[in-house]
């Protein structure tokens, strides 16, 4: 199956570390979490605006590239990014520290997993590398890859969630902006940790989402943590592989309460920053 990356690229969507940003002007064909208040929504709650289900579209969501096959719903999209983005900021917060990778990628899991999410399959270990050089994106496709070829998918569903991750990140790579955005909530001093996933909804309404988490260390510094070539001396790379089912009615019964609290989350972020 051919992906089109261009189509990719003008549906990325942007959401940064602290709080879900409104539309990046680069990609005006992509939907925006406006940080105004909806007049639709109740007492101002964020809400999404619609997004054609027949388009292939990615999402930079704090640390993860999140990508969904054509075919999803609006509303199942915005749930999968709003779960995403609350696991990851609770995980980050509690365990910020690069040698808690294991505890983080626990608790993170635990989090999506009290949110609505079904976990089918998760490790977590370090990554063996006989090559002498690689990169992270490599990485992150290798563990999508080995985590679909467990599953119990079709193998049209298989095809279309790995083809879908790889055009994501080639999308990615060609754009700045959001490339900008992921990175400054990817990079640590001497480190840092990402995800790369897909997601689709199957013929019978199921969403399934497979992640490949990466967790690393290393004695070089840079920005450009998914396309620098890695010595393998240089860098300590742990990793988590994890296959998810959501609960829809477990994700609309905590729905107000996840939109309100990611929102109190942007106006402590904003509360932050003096004018």
């Amino acid at each position: 199956m051919e992906l089109d990356t261009n189509t990719l690229t003008n549906t990325l969507r942007t959401a940064i570390r602290d709080y879900v940003i409104g539309q990046y002007p680069a990609f005006r064909s992509a939907p925006s979490m406006s940080l105004a208040a909806s007049q639709d929504a109740p007492d101002g709650v964020m809400q999404d605006e619609p997004i054609a289900a027949d388009s292939d579209s990615a999402a930079v969501v704090n640390d993860g590239i999140i990508s969904f096959v054509k075919g999803m719903s609006a509303q199942n999209r915005s749930d999968v990014e709003k779960l995403y983005l609350h696991a990851s900021l609770v995980a980050n917060k509690k365990f910020p520290n690069l040698d808690q990778g294991e505890e983080r990628h626990g608790l993170f899991c635990k989090v999506l997993q009290d949110t609505g999410w079904l976990i089918t399959d998760t490790s977590y270990r370090r990554l063996e590398k006989t090559d002498s050089s690689f990169t992270m994106d490599h990485v992150a496709l290798d563990i999508i890859e080995s985590a679909i070829s467990s599953a119990t998918l079709p193998v049209s569903n298989t095809l279309k969630l790995l083809q879908i991750a790889k055009g994501s990140v080639a999308a990615l790579k060609e754009n700045q902006a959001p490339l900008g955005l992921f990175q400054s909530s990817t990079v640590k001093p001497e480190g840092g940790n990402f995800s790369v996933g897909a997601c689709l909804e199957t013929d019978e309404g199921e969403i399934v989402m497979v992640l490949g988490s990466i967790y690393f260390m290393s004695t070089i510094t840079t920005t450009d943590v998914l396309f620098t070539h890695w010595n393998s001396t240089d860098v300590k790379v742990f990793f988590g592989s994890t296959l998810l089912r959501l609960n829809t009615e477990l994700a609309e019964l905590g729905r107000d309460a996840l939109a309100y609290k990611l929102r109190d989350h942007v106006a402590d972020s904003i509360a932050k920053y003096e004018i």
